[in-house]
């Protein structure tokens, strides 16, 4: 198993910053496929930060890559300790972002999902547009990881684009299109996944 050392090696190579600088596309899907796996698994060890958030940053990672690549110090090793100085500021912008998060009134999304709807007799002209979704995809939302939560309660009241990246600190329209994919996507997995009722059905 190669060290960390041997593993950056190629990335910290005056040759391959000059490849990025001339458009080469396949250093910039060595970085994808081979050093930003790494580095969102750094983020997560070291940082606590999600996998799905995690994402997002190495997308970040990547516009200020390609906006700043051409002016970049080329000496050994400088590229990768500028990748990394990104990535850990980026790291402590979501952590501070998350402190944010947690004063503002977006948790009251997350405990409307949690409250069962008991009195068949409400109308529906009465009801949240959460609590008008099936109870199975309300409690699939409740599996889902905060951010993804904030996202589709912010959806589901119609709240335009602009303030939802503004909330939630996205930062252009192509990360909220990925960010939405993801997590609309996450949310179908997990519809479809069976509850624990269904499982312990099957088992009887």
């Amino acid at each position: 198993m190669k060290t960390r050392s041997q593993f950056l090696e190629k990335f910290k190579h005056p040759n391959f910053v000059e490849r990025l600088r001339v458009g080469d596309r396949a250093a910039f899907l060595e970085l994808q496929d081979e050093l930003f796996p790494w580095l969102t698994a750094f983020a997560g060890k070291k940082y606590g930060i999600a996998e799905e958030d995690a994402k997002d940053l190495m997308q970040d990672l990547t516009v200020a890559l390609i906006k700043n690549v051409k002016k970049f110090d080329s000496s050994p090793g400088r590229f990768v300790s500028w990748l990394f100085q990104i990535l850990r500021n980026k790291c402590v912008d979501e952590l501070r972002r998350r402190q944010k998060l947690r004063l503002t009134s977006l948790d009251a999304l997350a405990t409307d999902l949690a409250i069962p709807i008991e009195n068949k007799e409400t109308t529906t002209a009465y009801l949240s547009p959460l609590e008008k979704l099936p109870p199975a995809v309300r409690q699939a939302i409740l599996r889902l990881p905060d951010r993804y939560q904030q996202f589709i309660g912010l959806v589901l009241l119609d709240v335009h684009e602009t303030y939802i990246r503004e909330i939630l600190q996205i930062k252009t329209s192509a990360n909220f299109r990925s960010l939405k994919s993801r997590v609309f996507a996450k949310l179908r997995a997990e519809i479809q996944q069976p509850t624990e009722r269904d499982q312990d059905d099957k088992t009887k």
